[in-house]
């Protein structure tokens, strides 16, 4: 379940063995927190776009670059998320800011678009291309 996950296991890119990142650890000293989200930051080159791959690659999707990635519970033991649970995880990186979100400056104003609006964008200047 998404409420067992504490961490994820990874091998490839910059990881040549195996490794285990605890990003969403419920312990805090003696007493256990309630984790619902993880806030990733560091200098380029840190690793944050290839843990971002590594999650993508634990809820299914494909990445080239990683090898092995699986979840991990407070145990360290792997967590198996159903397809539903699967579409609850979320990596907000470079990639989704790409794919979802678009700027459009037309002289002093600015229009910006979200999610299926840069779709459709996309296919209005393909179909105006096309005419």
């Amino acid at each position: 379940m998404l409420k067992d996950i504490t961490g994820i296991r990874l091998l490839g890119a910059n990881f040549e063995t195996v490794t285990d990142i605890l990003m969403l650890d419920p312990n805090e000293g003696n007493t256990k927190k309630n984790v619902k989200g993880s806030l990733i930051y560091g200098r380029n080159g840190a690793g944050k776009s290839t843990l971002a791959k590594a999650i993508k690659k634990a809820k299914g999707e494909t990445q080239d670059t990683i090898n092995q990635a699986e979840f991990l519970d407070i145990n360290n033991s792997p967590v198996i998320l159903s397809e539903k649970e699967n579409a609850r995880v979320f990596v907000f990186d470079e990639e989704y800011i790409d794919k979802n979100i678009k700027f459009r400056e037309e002289g002093l104003d600015t229009i910006i678009m979200v999610g299926h609006q840069v779709k459709l964008e996309d296919e209005i200047k393909d179909t105006k291309n096309r005419l």
